[in-house]
């Protein structure tokens, strides 16, 4: 994440000095400026696009949306021009449709194309019947939850799709998410009223979050390798997956099966898992076939746990892995994990602010 806010800082910085430049050489300068700006604030919910969901489906959205919102406004004050929004997310849409395209011909895992161009178009009508900053923000809040949830659908199981038991929730958490950014990097400083009602907005989503499920959707950190072995998972119907553990190399006799787990965006399955001779285990765990789910083995060795995981996707049959039975590394109390995530969450999200108060300045007029 810091990476993220250091990468729009530069974007913004460089399209700052661009807008004085003329030519070919500046209008370039500006597009794939502004296009980073675009894709900074997207790249937190990457893992979601390309379905590897790190965390609960229902924080998807808001991410999305809250970061488009934020690149909306830096564009707009930056490259004021008539349909420049469209041109930079244009720019933006065909960079990623060539990314998905070559990881296609590769046969890598693909990853989908967000639905800003249809939202940067909407932006861009209403910039032209002389709507205000502020009419545009609410009409990104309203509608681009629901244009990003129905093309999720469109794309399938190329991302990960909000499950509709939980689209009220993700739409409510989205719209105050969009809420709060609208009243902090709107057209103008935020006054007192709305600073009050952001904090309002953001101790009700705070509340949501903290009820949220600790997510691990694979793995939490390599540890230190233990045994040479063989994981192997096979699809038998819609529901279950079938588990074959094979050591190949080394001792064995002290190794205990535990469980088999399926993981993915927060959502825990725990299966079976038994001797089935000599250095091999088997177990079953349910995983439907609608993303991609790490499964993994969970063992043993005098009081140690160790485990290996490989991913199945939703349009895969059967996976395999040749690696090394790890030893997990010990991981800190959530209390403490939880007090650090939210003083560095406290700095980027000052930094944010800075980099949008900046833009409002890079864009003033000088005498």
């Amino acid at each position: 994440m810091f990476t993220v806010i250091a990468s729009l800082a530069l974007a913004v910085g460089v399209l700052g000095v661009a807008r004085g430049t003329r030519g070919r050489a500046g209008a370039a300068a500006r597009l794939l400026a502004a296009a980073t700006v675009v894709g900074s604030l997207q790249v937190p919910v990457l893992e979601f696009d390309s379905d590897v969901p790190q965390f609960p489906t229902w924080t998807y959205l808001p991410v999305a949306v809250a970061g488009w919102i934020v690149a909306m406004v830096i564009v707009r004050r930056l490259v004021p021009a008539r349909w420049s929004l469209t041109v930079v997310v244009a720019g933006y849409t065909a960079l990623r449709i060539g990314i998905a395209t070559f990881l296609d011909v590769l046969d890598h895992s693909g990853t989908i194309v967000p639905p800003l161009l249809a939202l940067a178009v909407l932006d861009d009508i209403l910039a032209q019947r002389g709507q205000g900053e502020r009419v545009r923000l609410a009409a990104q809040a309203a509608v681009a939850p629901l244009v990003w949830f129905g093309w999720l659908n469109v794309a399938g199981s190329a991302g990960t799709m909000v499950p509709v038991g939980e689209l009220l929730a993700s739409l409510a958490i989205t719209f105050i998410a969009a809420s709060i950014v609208a009243l902090l990097v709107g057209p103008r400083p935020p006054t007192m009223r709305a600073a009050t009602v952001s904090c309002i907005l953001l101790a009700i989503a705070l509340l949501g979050l903290a009820r949220a499920p600790r997510a691990a959707a694979h793995d939490p950190g390599q540890g230190e390798d233990m045994h040479p072995a063989m994981l192997e998972v096979r699809r038998t119907d819609n529901e279950t997956v079938a588990v074959t553990l094979t050591v190949t190399g080394g001792r064995c006799d002290q190794l205990v099966a535990r469980r088999t787990v399926a993981r993915r965006a927060g959502d825990i399955r725990n299966g079976d898992l038994g001797a089935d001779g000599t250095c091999r285990w088997r177990g079953q765990v349910r995983a439907p076939d609608d993303g991609r789910w790490f499964i993994y083995v969970e063992l043993a060795e005098r009081g140690r746990a160790i485990e290996l995981w490989v991913p199945l996707a939703g349009e895969e049959s059967v996976a395999t892995l040749e690696r090394p039975l790890y030893a997990p590394p010990t991981r800190p109390s959530r209390q403490l994990q939880s007090a650090a995530g939210m003083l560095l969450y406290a700095v980027l999200a000052g930094a944010l602010i800075a980099i949008t108060r900046a833009s409002r300045r890079l864009a003033a007029p000088t005498i």
